[in-house]
């Protein structure tokens, strides 16, 4: 299975990282649900994602609680990227997560 790099960007810096064609389908599939949630009026539950990169060695967990940001584009999402060896947690905003992965998405067509 190939492995294309995929770049997260945040206000310090980035982090490139092994995403699978499907893994970034169903994680852009699974954001644009989790943006909708700021238009329905009751609470939203907690969205998490547990994402194997490369199994049994890279997990991506992607973390937010919708019920804590008054809107989308203010929303921060919690990315955990965790190997055998090392395990690096960073705050991003969502829409500037989502903005990265529409465009790893367009660079793999």
């Amino acid at each position: 299975m190939a492995h294309s790099p995929f770049v997260v960007h945040w206000e310090q810096g980035s982090l490139t990282l092994p995403l699978p064609a499907s893994t970034a389908e169903t994680l852009d599939q699974d954001l644009t649900s989790l943006l909708q949630a700021w238009q329905g009026s009751p609470p939203q539950p907690v969205w998490e994602r547990i994402m194997p990169l490369i199994p049994n060695e890279i997990t991506l967990e992607v973390f937010c609680n919708p019920n804590i940001w008054v809107a989308a584009h203010a929303a921060r999402l919690l990315l955990t990227l965790k190997t055998t060896q090392i395990k690096v947690s960073v705050e991003v905003m969502l829409t500037q997560f989502h903005e990265d992965l529409t465009l790893f998405r367009e660079s793999l067509s």
